[in-house]
């Protein structure tokens, strides 16, 4: 709600732009995971790996 009582202005964003950025934020909030968790890992528990 803006000043006064009147509503804020709402800004339209298309439905597919949304669910992309999402996706997007999704990918490097998994890939930032992935790579702090491998730093303690060693070499031979790469084979073990959930995929």
């Amino acid at each position: 709600m803006g000043h006064n009582g009147e509503a804020a202005p709402r800004v339209c964003v298309p439905a597919n732009v949304v669910s992309e950025f999402i996706g997007l934020l999704c990918g490097m909030l998994i890939r930032r995971k992935n790579a702090s968790s491998s730093q303690y890992t060693t070499n031979k528990d790469t084979g073990d790996t959930e995929c």
